[in-house]
């Protein structure tokens, strides 16, 4: 840390998406480069959704014997059932077939039965069979795949239409998670009068951990204790430029930390360096404490056999 540093005094320009949950945007000042920011409430993240095929996929289908393509989507029932619709890019208009589906070691068996709806009376669209391959790029599943098929009028053997091939996708969905940690912040404020600020949520790879405490700015007398799910694991501990270590066990769930400010110091609030070590990355946070509002970290083990 220099020894006389200078921040840069921040103009914020913040949106809130519709989620409500974070606030993301860029900032400027004087003297400074500019920069972006992203901020997310504690205790809220996102994770994926299970995949399932059921849903809708969409993407285009090729014919071996056309130069144009078509657009192609298809609707995926859970029970085997859906629907298909495509759009020609030359003659025919577009359709909707009726189709029943079936998922195989490498992706999905479909199979149009019917034509459901038409835009073109006199035209004779092709009843498919796909035989599909699942696969993930980035943020989308996708499946790739060739057809073979025969006019709605005729069948595979007097009326095989020409092959091709098709690919379709559909996004990675995500879901916004919000924890809650009333139950143990409740017990903390109902014994010493203080609220608790979770500042940031912490996943680790182990359930033994290493936790240091230091002074990361002016040593300026700050006396704090620790608590971990409730219990002091250090008590009335003076801050200093030297790091305090402690080894420490969590449990499977929520494990909260708290920081609980005993004497300000003469710099108001507290202001301390805690690192969580898991024994593969060492995590850093900044945690602030005063005598009305203690800040926290809440802790998650999440262990991959």
């Amino acid at each position: 840390t220099p020894s006389a540093p200078q921040w840069c005094l921040k103009y914020l320009h913040l949106s809130v998406p519709a989620d409500g949950y974070t606030l993301g945007g860029n900032w400027t000042a004087e003297g400074c480069q500019p920069g972006g920011l992203r901020l997310r409430r504690p205790g809220v993240y996102e994770e994926e959704v299970a995949f399932a095929y059921p849903g809708r996929w969409t993407g285009h289908l090729s014919q071996s014997d056309r130069e144009y393509g078509f657009y192609f989507e298809m609707i995926l029932a859970a029970d085997g059932t859906g629907t298909s619709h495509i759009v020609s890019e030359g003659a025919g208009g577009e359709a909707v077939h009726d189709l029943r589906w079936q998922e195989n070691a490498d992706g999905l068996s479909v199979t149009e039965y019917q034509v459901q709806e038409r835009t073109d009376p006199d035209w004779k669209w092709c009843l498919k069979s796909l035989e599909l391959v699942l696969a993930r790029k980035d943020e989308q599943h996708q499946l790739t795949g060739d057809w073979e098929g025969y006019l709605e009028d005729k069948d595979p053997t007097t009326g095989a239409c020409a092959p091709g091939r098709l690919f379709l996708s559909k996004p990675v969905l995500t879901r916004t998670v919000i924890e809650e940690i009333t139950p143990q912040t409740s017990q903390y404020t109902e014994s010493t009068g203080r609220e608790v600020q979770v500042d940031r949520v912490l996943r680790v790879r182990s359930e033994s951990l290493r936790i240091k405490v230091w002074d990361n700015g002016i040593v300026d007398g700050d006396i704090v204790t620790l608590f971990l799910n409730g219990e002091r694991i250090v008590e009335q501990y003076r801050v200093s430029k030297r790091k305090w270590s402690i080894p420490v066990d969590v449990h499977a769930g929520e494990n909260l930390l708290i920081l609980h400010a005993e004497d300000l110091g003469d710099i108001s609030p507290n202001t301390v360096a805690v690192s969580i070590d898991d024994g593969v990355e060492e995590q850093v946070i900044i945690l602030s404490s005063n005598l009305a509002e203690s800040g926290a970290i809440l802790i998650q083990p999440f262990i991959v056999d």
